[in-house]
């Protein structure tokens, strides 16, 4: 959440993708998913045939809230960027059912958005195996392992959304810094295809 503290101004606006996958039409500031950080948001609201949900400026405050609940409703919020180096044009609550940066990542290992600074750990050993964090993780990186009864863990695949952490009703998964991790320095940041 810091980026809201850093960024203005700040606009909801409808979801493109929702539109063009899903037929999802957001009309209003409690349907809206997608977050622009950019000066351009100006006139982003003047265009119709992109935003024809509609767009609404908003504060820092109740953008942090925003987020909130949607981890709450289990999105991933993915920053997204253009250029080299990369420049943060909004952040998105996203799943993997609607969103074309989620699928392209899973089904054709394209990667638009950068991983976070921190990544998911797992203590092993507090894992009750419920497999609540493999429902919710939206980049492939938790599964059920059926032979031990607990979840394993591809950090390689971790984007950090701390979804699982959210979610995990014996507290198993933690954030760390990525850099805690050595090998994960030669994958982050870089596609991955």
């Amino acid at each position: 959440l810091k980026i809201i503290d850093l960024a203005w101004p700040l606009q909801m606006q409808s979801c493109r993708c929702r539109r063009w996958y899903a037929g999802v039409e957001e009309r209003s500031k409690e349907e809206y998913t997608c977050l622009a950080l950019t000066p351009g948001t100006y006139k982003w609201g003047k265009w119709p045939e992109m935003f024809r949900g509609g767009t609404a400026f908003t504060t820092p405050e109740e953008t942090k809230e925003w987020f909130k609940k949607m981890d709450k409703e289990g999105f991933v919020h993915l920053v997204g960027t253009v250029g080299d180096p990369p420049k943060i044009y909004g952040m998105c609550n996203c799943d993997t059912s609607s969103c074309i940066a989620l699928r392209q990542l899973r089904t054709y290992g394209i990667k638009r958005n950068l991983e976070g600074h921190f990544v998911a750990d797992l203590d092993w050993d507090a894992c009750n195996g419920c497999g609540e964090c493999v429902k919710r993780c939206q980049f492939s990186a938790l599964m059920l392992s059926p032979k031990e009864k607990k979840v394993v863990h591809d950090k390689f695949s971790c984007y950090g959304c701390g979804l699982c952490v959210s979610v995990c009703p014996v507290q198993a998964f933690s954030m760390v810094p990525r850099e805690t991790f050595p090998a994960l320095l030669e994958t982050w940041g870089k596609p991955k295809v």
